[in-house]
């Protein structure tokens, strides 16, 4: 980037949150190490989670003439709408471990779809044939559709039944959870989106 006349000096990175056990922390250690070797800048931004924040800090480096940003969007179901309209304004994103559903643009990720599919063959691999599935619903980002789709693949590669009732996505999980644990059937493994 540094040889191309017409690439920027410095770039920008949206994360959500600088929790030491999100990938926030990973993508700008990342993403510095990358750019630095570049011979770019790049600032990093923390939206605490927050999809309005988030918005205030686009809005801000597009006023500046900053028109390509990276980014780890927050998780919100309105994401999709504004993105849309900050691309028809011209903006540019890239993406990184997620897209809100709805929204094209340049991404950056992990393989969701293995990466689940591999955790459900090691479960698979220990013994355990009923594995409950725990994620979020509104299923509103990409990863998380994949994770579910990896599940599911693993699950058929080896016969076992995809339950419906093994599948809990909510917001509220924890209570549907508990009720689903206290029936006499219950899975022996749990495999979440995340932790």
């Amino acid at each position: 980037a540094a040889t191309d006349p017409q690439a920027p000096a410095a770039f920008h990175l949206i994360v959500d949150d600088w929790i030491d056990f999100s990938g926030s922390k990973f993508y700008a250690e990342g993403a510095k190490a990358y750019f630095e070797e570049k011979g770019c800048m790049l600032d990093v931004h923390v939206a605490d989670r927050d999809l309005y924040n988030e918005l205030v800090i686009i809005r801000a480096l597009q006023k500046k003439g900053d028109s390509h940003i990276l980014v780890a969007p927050a998780m919100s179901e309105w994401a999709a709408g504004e993105f849309n309209r900050l691309i028809a304004d011209g903006m540019r994103f890239t993406f990184l471990d997620r897209r809100p559903l709805g929204v094209t643009g340049d991404m950056a990720e992990a393989d969701n779809v293995e990466g689940m599919r591999l955790l459900c063959e090691h479960l698979i691999g220990l013994g355990h044939r009923r594995i409950l599935f725990l994620g979020q619903q509104p299923m509103i980002l990409s990863s998380e559709r994949g994770r579910l789709e990896g599940y599911k693949a693993a699950l058929a590669a080896h016969n076992l039944d995809i339950r419906e009732e093994d599948i809990i996505q909510s917001r509220d999980y924890l209570d549907i959870l508990r009720q689903r644990l206290g029936r006499e059937d219950i899975p022996t493994a749990v495999a979440a989106v995340n932790d």
